[in-house]
């Protein structure tokens, strides 16, 4: 799905302002709950009917919401949002009057000795003890892991294969995570499943370095995998073996195929 711009408008981006709030699967009290929105969780917008939102959440679903849960964001303000450190909170906390629940993450501003500074939903920033935040785990690894899969330039490409002797798109990836403490899945499919939506295939600004890029065929299938080094361009391994292709026409590493197939961003 893609955002419906005449009905939107130009913030077709947003954060949950509500403590939580149900996403549904129609603009309707009474529709199927489809997924949970939490205070601060940034979200991309697809449609608007009737005072309900239909948006894109981090965790991948989309759903309605009540357009009153949402705070609009242009795209200047969501990106910088997207790139600040994140935290989660380890006890439920009140901050300027809000209720905020174990478990919500936080944007943070800054951190200094006690005490952390997080964004609300309207972009205010917000003191909190840093006793009861913890800092997202492998948020700031995301440089080390694009350096990591730049030590596999030019592996050979092996189907099925994950070491330094040969690989394919997913077993690169994998290798790259499991070097940093993390188990992924083995295919591009499942892989695509984990982390927080970051980006997708109409708004790439937000990418970082060490997010893990997917791509998508005609029958809607994740068939590929990468890991971003920049905001357009990434190391992935495709035959003959690992290298790196950018998604920014004109540039000498351009692949149109890649550009035209890229799906989503998903970190850590």
């Amino acid at each position: 799905a893609q955002p419906g711009p005449v009905r939107l408008g130009e913030r077709i981006f947003g954060v949950c302002r509500d403590t939580t709030v149900l996403g549904l699967a129609e603009p309707s009290p009474a529709a199927r709950a489809q997924t949970q929105l939490m205070w601060g969780e940034p979200v991309f917008l697809l449609d608007c009917r009737d005072g309900w939102l239909r948006l894109l959440s981090t965790d991948g679903y989309a759903a309605w919401v009540p357009q009153e849960a949402i705070e609009r964001l242009d795209e200047a303000a969501f990106d910088a949002r997207l790139a600040l450190p994140w935290a989660v909170a380890a006890e439920d906390l009140r901050p300027a009057g809000a209720r905020v629940l174990r478990g919500t993450r936080l944007a943070l501003v800054s951190c200094d000795a006690g005490r952390v500074t997080a964004l609300t939903p309207a972009g205010e920033p917000v003191e909190l003890p840093a006793s009861a935040v913890r800092p997202e785990y492998g948020a700031d690894q995301g440089p080390a892991r694009a350096a990591a899969a730049l030590d596999m330039l030019h592996v050979p490409y092996v189907f099925g294969a994950q070491s330094p002797v040969g690989l394919d798109c997913s077993g690169l990836v994998a290798n790259v995570w499991l070097r940093h403490g993390v188990h992924l899945p083995r295919d591009a499919a499942q892989q695509a499943l984990g982390g927080r939506l970051v980006a997708t295939s109409w708004h790439r600004g937000a990418i970082r370095a060490g997010d893990r890029l997917y791509f998508i065929n005609a029958a809607g299938k994740v068939f590929h995998t990468g890991i971003a080094l920049s905001a357009t361009h990434f190391v992935h391994s495709s035959p003959p073996g690992v290298k790196i292709n950018s998604l920014r026409p004109g540039d000498r590493l351009y692949a149109a195929d890649w550009d035209r197939t890229f799906f989503i961003a998903r970190r850590p």
